[in-house]
């Protein structure tokens, strides 16, 4: 109601100006009506008092900066052969076993394999092969895990990948604000931590790289339609 009556009374004003006056004090006229209608409707406007849980939430500041916890791999042994450690790689859906890693185990059967890799140059290759139930034991949790076989070079403190198929098979659940990660069967549960000393040293000296064989790094597409979303991992 007062703005309409603003309105009116600014409709019934009279000035006597030039016009090239006028026009070049049009612009400011316009900017300190719009802040004086603008400064109006704040003041009708109802104030609003914040809770305590809005205030808190408002002004509770960021969490602070913290070390990286590294990468999270457990103790591996496959077909009772001691061969370090297993990375677990949420960006992989297969698991991926060096060339080298199969010959030490020896006994397992490697497969055609009836996918490709695409290359960084755009170029198909295809892996080695593919080895089907192969028995992955941590501490006293066993698993049955399917794995590509690639001609790569051996990483010996961390030489295989475990992607998303044992990730859910395994029923991995990891904690990375602990640093811990959980594996469990149907009876058992294991939880690993990567914080410890021990363990966190030898995680800090580790590295995996695949970029030596030309391996996508980020795209991998496989003709039995398994997509893997990372090829070369430097931790």
């Amino acid at each position: 109601m007062q703005s309409r009556c603003f309105n009116e009374i600014l409709k019934k004003l009279r000035i006597k100006i030039h016009v090239t006056e006028a026009l070049q004090q049009i612009f400011e006229y316009a900017k300190f009506l719009k802040k004086l209608l603008k400064r109006r409707k704040y003041v009708e406007e109802n104030t609003t008092e914040m809770q305590g849980d809005c205030s808190v939430i408002l002004q509770k500041a960021l969490p602070p900066d913290v070390e990286d916890p590294r990468s999270f791999n457990i103790p591996c042994t496959i077909e009772s052969h001691k061969i370090g450690k297993a990375l677990i790689d949420l960006r992989s859906n297969i698991n991926l076993m060096p060339l080298t890693v199969v010959e030490k185990i020896g006994g397992l059967k490697v497969k055609p394999a009836r996918m490709s890799l695409l290359m960084v140059d755009g170029s198909p290759k295809r892996p080695y092969g593919v080895v089907e139930d192969v028995t992955v034991q941590t501490n006293n949790l066993r698993f049955l895990v399917d794995f590509v076989v690639l001609e790569i070079e051996e990483n010996l403190e961390i030489p295989i990948i475990l992607g998303r198929s044992f990730v859910k098979m395994a029923k991995v659940i990891i904690n990375v604000n602990n640093g811990t990660i959980a594996l469990k069967d149907q009876e058992e549960e294991v939880i690993f931590n990567v914080f410890n000393a021990e363990q966190q040293a030898q995680v800090k000296n580790a590295e995996i790289d695949l970029s030596n064989s030309d391996f996508v790094t980020k795209e991998l597409f496989l003709n039995c339609g398994v997509l893997m979303g990372s090829g070369a991992l430097v931790l």
